[in-house]
């Protein structure tokens, strides 16, 4: 109890997220046998304790610009092709989606992958750049089927 009355609210915040930290560390060694060094720990509880930082400063009440995007379909003779990949970190599956679409904006091929070998990208469900790269050669093999 001496470290609540004697501590200031940023060295108790430091304290119970390292805390934290350090049990999720332990939780993912015991059930996954995956184990954070402690210098890892001690960089998610830092970046934690930032993430929580930037969202309560977000001002919500201000509007923010709205983005107006929609899709343009391509020159004549051009397809688009548009790539997603996603995992999941709780039954490790993971999935890649393509699509392309000629001038009209019709689609020729639409090949979706799943697979339970998790693909290289970020756990929060944003493809990296390989997840993406990962697709070519699939979705290649997949459209000269689909093109013959």
């Amino acid at each position: 109890m001496f470290i609540l009355a004697h501590k200031s609210s940023q060295d108790l915040e430091l304290f119970f997220t390292v805390a934290w930290a350090i049990w999720y560390n332990r939780n993912r060694t015991i059930h996954e046998g995956m184990c954070s060094s402690p210098l890892q720990v001690w960089q998610m509880a830092r970046s934690s304790i930032e993430d929580f930082s930037d969202a309560a400063t977000t001002d919500l009440s201000t509007p923010r610009p709205t983005l107006s995007s929609c899709w343009s379909p391509p020159p004549p003779g051009v397809f688009k092709i548009n790539v997603d990949g996603a995992s999941s970190g709780l039954d490790g599956t993971s999935s890649i989606g393509v699509i392309i679409r000629d001038c009209k904006g019709e689609t020729i091929a639409l090949p979706l992958q799943t697979s339970s070998v998790p693909l290289p990208g970020r756990i929060s469900g944003t493809p990296s750049i390989g997840t993406r790269c990962l697709a070519c050669p699939r979705f290649a093999a997949h459209s000269r089927d689909v093109r013959k």
